[in-house]
């Protein structure tokens, strides 16, 4: 399997911080050596140091959920938004798009049910014009938008949210 540029933070960022752990919370120990899907460049040689490239996520539902945690809950009464990324990846190769990698061309999202979840969470908690903002590269494009926006639809008529949807597409 292919394993081209890493567009996914969590695993890297995960990799980073198991790195730091290890060597003690030490900066210069961390850069010792490199760490899978990271890159940065060694203040003593000036050298590119790559960590290599990991497999992209195909199940988005092993990201734990920032809402779900609680960790969102104090942000909803500051003026920001609750912004969701269902799925990943898009099939097309526009030459402007960063998400036009040829890695990045299969489409990986969370399950409905997580969907659901977070979305609820979310409803039983924000003002009515809270927006909600969509940050998928083709939202609307594929038929399971159309489950999504169902229960959308559901919590407009049970909460009253989201008055007005943002996408990022």
């Amino acid at each position: 399997a292919s394993r081209g540029p890493t567009y996914e933070g969590e695993e890297a960022f995960l990799q980073l911080v198991r790195r730091f752990v290890d060597v003690g919370g030490s900066i210069a120990g961390l850069m010792e050596e490199a760490v899978p899907a990271n890159v940065w460049i060694d203040r003593r040689s000036g050298d590119l140091v790559h960590g290599g490239e990991i497999p992209r996520l195909r199940d988005l539902d092993v990201i734990p959920s920032p809402y779900l945690a609680g960790l969102m809950d104090p942000y909803y009464s500051t003026g920001l938004f609750p912004l969701m990324q269902i799925s990943r990846g898009c099939p097309f190769t526009c030459a402007f798009c960063n998400s036009a990698a040829a890695d990045n061309n299969k489409i990986h999202r969370h399950s409905l049910e997580n969907i659901q979840r977070d979305l609820e969470h979310i409803a039983r908690r924000v003002a009515p014009e809270t927006p909600l903002c969509l940050a998928d590269d083709n939202f609307g494009m594929y038929p399971w938008d159309e489950e999504v926006a169902e229960v959308i639809h559901h919590l407009q008529d049970r909460f009253g949210w989201p008055h007005y949807i943002r996408t990022t597409t």
